[in-house]
């Protein structure tokens, strides 16, 4: 009650001081009590004013105070939390693309376990054979068994039975198991799984034949070929190499004939991918003296440079393999660079002192 009345006699003291203030002066007055007093306490203010506005028992309503002069006080309070809600903001898109990084990589290392769980099989027929049996058909297996492997006669002819126990039984019935997941990854398209289970069956080097015959090569047939003999190897990899180089893998090409020691080869199929510059730490560190094949790379080099109008690197790829006159040409046609044409006098009337490539 006490606590009414008080409330009472402070909205009657607001209500007579806004009656007999003007606007003029009651904007300052209120600016100034804005100034002095706590926010929380100014904006218990501005709901008795807007009580009395709204009450049906308050004094006269065009007495009271404008509660857009109110507000006006209020703006700046309020455009102090406008800006806490924008740093807030602000925080947050900061701090989101951390978050959704996060959220990448751990849909990536979700994604890649995915893919380790669902990794094919070298012998599918065999697990769905193993996975997907019932009892009663498990049952009839080792009847199987036991008449095949037992002494107890027995007439089961079972030839479901004796095909899901393939694995268990002798060499030639395992050779009838690896041919039919031969099949089966063959008629998958599945031809990299066909070799390796052809593999097992001890038959390396006609498994790598075939697969050289298909252009299906791979890494670990290549690897594997070492095992046979060393002349094998090197007709695998340079097979392998061309198959690479067909396929448009042309660093991997590279690398199989510089394993060769076909450096020619090697940097022939860098220069038609564009790789100056892996073809020419290659010949530097493997033909260091083969200045002939080391200046065939720059100048084809330069003449590309030269093609795309970039002309200073040009003149600097002919400057280093040792041709003044073209690096002189390329300047020259700066005619606007002052500096490029000192540098192309310069060159035009120097020779080189030495020709060395290393």
């Amino acid at each position: 009650m006490m606590q009414a009345m008080s409330q009472n006699v402070y909205s009657g003291a607001a209500a007579a001081a806004a009656r007999n203030t003007p606007r003029s002066s009651f904007d300052h007055q209120l600016s100034d009590y804005s100034k002095v007093n706590s926010k929380r306490k100014y904006q218990y203010d501005v709901k008795i004013l807007r009580s009395l506005q709204s009450h049906p028992l308050s004094l006269k309503k065009p007495d009271l105070p404008d509660l857009d002069i109110v507000q006006q006080v209020a703006i700046p309070h309020r455009e102090k939390k406008t800006n806490r809600i924008n740093d807030s903001l602000d925080q947050s898109l900061i701090i989101r693309p951390k978050i959704s990084s996060k959220l990448k990589n751990s849909s990536k290392t979700l994604n890649e376990h995915i893919i380790k769980e669902k990794k094919k099989s070298l012998l599918p027929l065999a697990n769905i054979s193993e996975n997907c049996s019932t009892k009663l058909q498990t049952i009839q297996d080792i009847e199987y068994l036991i008449e095949r492997k037992y002494t107890i006669p027995g007439t089961n002819n079972d030839d479901e039975a004796r095909k899901r126990c393939l694995l268990f039984l002798d060499k030639d019935d395992i050779a009838e198991l690896v041919q039919e997941e031969i099949c089966n990854h063959k008629t998958n398209s599945n031809f990299s799984l066909a070799y390796q289970v052809s593999a097992l069956k001890g038959n390396l080097k006609e498994t790598i034949i075939e697969a050289s015959r298909a252009k299906q090569l791979n890494d670990w047939m290549v690897a594997m070929s070492a095992s046979i003999s060393r002349e094998f190897w090197s007709k695998i990899t340079l097979l392998y190499a061309v198959q690479l180089e067909n396929s448009n893998e042309f660093t991997q090409a590279a690398m199989y004939y510089s394993s060769l020691h076909r450096i020619t080869d090697a940097v022939s199929v860098l220069l038609k991918a564009g790789l100056y510059k892996e073809s020419l730490i290659l010949v530097k560190n493997c033909a260091p003296h083969n200045s002939q094949l080391i200046g065939d790379i720059l100048n084809a080099w330069a003449k590309t440079k030269e093609s795309q109008d970039n002309l200073e690197f040009a003149a600097k790829i002919y400057a280093a393999n040792l041709e003044p006159e073209e690096a002189a040409r390329c300047l020259a046609g700066r005619r606007d660079d002052p500096k490029c044409q000192s540098l192309s006098r310069i060159l035009n009337s120097t020779k080189p002192m030495v020709i060395n490539h290393n």
